[in-house]
């Protein structure tokens, strides 16, 4: 898929192919319908913040909203890593999830 790829903590993210997320147990896999970029993406890509420390390679984004196999549509906040926002599909966990529909994309 093609993806925001940190490649060093403090660098910046390069558009290129990354491996898909694969589903297993409770992680479900979703297509990214929408991203968000905010200080939190800024944090983890630079080192800063203390509850998110990826090791690079990863998907950079924090938070997305994704079209699982089924059709619902989940909001997500902090993919399993590597995987993040800032692909074209992202994984998730119930734990780190909301159901949302249309309205609350503002279509």
């Amino acid at each position: 898929m093609r993806a925001a790829v940190v490649h060093k903590i403090g660098g910046e993210p390069t558009v290129q192919e990354f491996p898909e997320p694969t589903g297993s147990g409770d992680v479900q896999v979703g297509r990214v319908l929408t991203a968000a970029l905010n200080p939190i993406d800024l944090g983890i890509v630079a080192g800063t913040l203390r509850f998110r420390h990826p090791s690079p390679p990863f998907v950079a984004g924090y938070e997305c909203v994704v079209e699982l196999p089924d059709g619902q549509l989940q909001y997500v906040a902090g993919p399993p890593l590597p995987y993040g926002a800032r692909g074209g599909r992202s994984s998730q966990t119930a734990a780190r999830t909301q159901t949302t529909d249309e309205r609350d994309l503002g279509e």
